[in-house]
């Protein structure tokens, strides 16, 4: 089991005591991985002060994952959550369910998501359209570098359409041709908040450019726009 000393090094162990026999019985049953203050995972989110920002940027993967989950769930009355930074972290939609269904369930206000340098696939960002779709705070979702193509596009796309707080979408350096842009461009055109957006280093032609501008026109509401390092 996690060694106890790292708990009373936390400011979290006296102030959520009743709880530690939770924490201690989920992390048995994980001895092979690092415990919650190895991983600096909750004295952040349990924080009542503080910039609200849970950075696990780094090497971490699907399995450790379960351990975020599950400290958001033990401390969701007392967190200040805002920023979840999962920069090139492994994971893959094993691991990201379980944090965006807590997050969703334990009704956390996120603001700013940064999954880049993840491998996101149909089935997670289907998640991160139910995250749009229940978290009515997010404003800045970071997608670079996580190998989305069309189709994964199409099913995100129908967050970012419904999403009245998004503002700003990085979908920069990924598989996206004019076929997914189609996609995109019918949300864009329906969306009520988007203001940046960047689709750079991408697999776009004219056509695919020309259907977003098309739709940028409609709403009139986009401030920023990326087609940069493109085949147009």
């Amino acid at each position: 089991g996690p060694d106890k000393a790292s708990f009373h090094r936390s400011s979290v162990h006296s102030q959520f005591q009743n709880r530690s026999n939770q924490l201690n019985s989920t992390l048995k049953h994980a001895k092979h991985l690092p415990n919650f203050a190895e991983l600096n995972i909750l004295p952040t989110i349990a924080a009542n002060e503080g910039n609200g920002v849970l950075d696990s940027a780094g090497d971490f993967g699907d399995n450790r994952a379960a351990i975020i989950a599950n400290g958001i769930e033990i401390c969701k009355e007392k967190t200040n959550l805002r920023h979840l930074v999962f920069k090139d972290a492994r994971l893959t939609y094993t691991g990201l369910a379980p944090i965006i269904r807590t997050i969703i369930n334990s009704r956390i206000p996120i603001e700013f998501c940064d999954l880049s340098s993840n491998n996101l696939c149909l089935k997670s960002c289907g998640l991160l359209t139910e995250l749009l779709r229940h978290c009515p705070t997010v404003q800045s979702l970071i997608l670079s570098k996580c190998n989305i193509s069309d189709g994964p596009l199409k099913a995100l796309a129908q967050g970012i359409q419904i999403c009245d707080s998004l503002s700003t979408l990085d979908l920069g350096s990924n598989e996206i041709s004019d076929e997914g842009m189609r996609h995109l461009a019918a949300a864009v055109s329906q969306s009520s908040s988007l203001k940046s957006l960047s689709v750079s280093w991408n697999k776009l032609r004219w056509k695919g450019a020309s259907m977003l501008v098309k739709a940028i026109t409609q709403t009139n509401l986009l401030e920023s726009l990326d087609l940069s390092w493109n085949g147009l």
